[in-house]
């Protein structure tokens, strides 16, 4: 799926929301400073009787004034930025058939299919820059009886190399 690429400013705008959205559902005017004596709140509880109001129940115009100045502030911080975009890289990032995330890990790690092709690319470098001798074109295009498990005659070739540079430098 390719998505438009969220901006910092996209990323910085859903912090920003979710942010005003703890401080109104406790009853706080979102980007009021703590140290502010007059911090414009009207209190958890009271925001949640005026919101389960009825349609004729009385709400006092002190409430009705603080939610419109809440909504008002979410939308100003909804469009000073394109915060959807930045929710819709997430669902991306985390969509298993783009293979970006491992959706067998609860955290996020590199889909194993990436590392895989890192860890290849890394084999290639290897075998390019150290020439085409005849074991590793037997190991990249198969000429060798038993090359189905070409990726691990390459880690011990590069190991082989690893340890004999090693001991060289001891030397």
């Amino acid at each position: 799926m390719k998505v438009a690429k969220a901006t910092e400013d996209d990323q910085n705008a859903i912090y920003k929301i979710l942010g005003a959205l703890e401080s109104i559902s406790n009853g706080e005017m979102p980007g009021i400073e703590d140290d502010i004596e007059d911090d414009e709140g009207i209190g958890r509880y009271r925001l949640h009787e005026a919101l389960d109001a009825g349609e004729n129940e009385y709400v006092p115009d002190e409430i009705n004034y603080f939610i419109r100045r809440a909504i008002k502030h979410l939308l100003n911080v909804y469009s000073s930025a394109h915060p959807m975009r930045a929710a819709v890289n997430l669902s991306a990032l985390l969509d298993n058939q783009n293979e970006i995330v491992d959706p067998d890990n609860s955290t996020l790690e590199i889909h194993p299919k990436i590392e895989q092709g890192l860890a290849d690319t890394e084999r290639l470098n290897w075998l390019l820059s150290n020439g085409m001798s005849k074991l590793s074109k037997d190991v990249m295009f198969g000429s060798n009886a038993d090359s189905s498990n070409y990726r691990a005659k390459i880690d011990v070739l590069m190991d082989a190399e690893s340890k004999a540079m090693k001991d060289s430098a001891n030397e």
